[in-house]
């Protein structure tokens, strides 16, 4: 199941029991204990696959022997370095946030397909974005404030796709 590195399995049965101890009160003898760890196995090793699969195709630090990409048409200086500030600023937020605004944007995934390539709910990937785009508005645009509400929300819809 983990292609033979121990330390995957290890952190997957690691990963299994603690999750098996969190919810021994929904066991219900239906089937043996067994069965009940192996199913709470392979769905971690799933999810595991899943998070790590959107991680891979999402990432958003280039690799380091990746090509710059050539713009299609020559964008104005002032474009670029919003787009520099932006993926600065991007790098900087937790990776959850990060993934989940990566996946929506550069994936063209809606929601709920993000949140199901992520391995959680709807809801809880709905405050992710929400409370990443909010940090990434505060840093790029900066704490000062000085910006009023509609001028900070043009200011942002004008910038590229991939935060909005």
């Amino acid at each position: 199941m983990t292609g033979g590195n121990a330390a995957d399995a290890d952190d997957l049965v690691q990963e299994t029991l603690l999750k098996a101890m969190s919810k021994i009160d929904s066991f219900r003898g239906d089937a043996t204990a067994r069965t009940w760890l192996t199913t709470i196995m392979v769905n971690t090793h799933r999810s595991e696959r899943r998070r790590a699969s959107v991680k891979a195709r999402y990432m958003v630090e280039p690799a380091a022997d990746a090509e710059p990409i050539e713009p299609v048409a020559p964008a104005r200086q002032e474009s670029q370095i919003e787009v520099a500030e932006t993926l600065a600023a991007l790098r900087t937020l937790p990776e959850e946030q990060r993934l989940a605004i990566a996946a929506v944007a550069g994936g063209n995934m809606s929601y709920a397909e993000a949140a199901e390539a992520l391995g959680v709910k709807l809801g809880t990937f709905m405050s992710r974005i929400s409370r990443g785009r909010s940090a990434l508005r505060r840093k790029v645009d900066g704490p000062d404030g000085t910006e009023t509400k509609d001028e900070s929300d043009a200011k942002f819809r004008d910038r590229p796709r991939f935060i909005a």
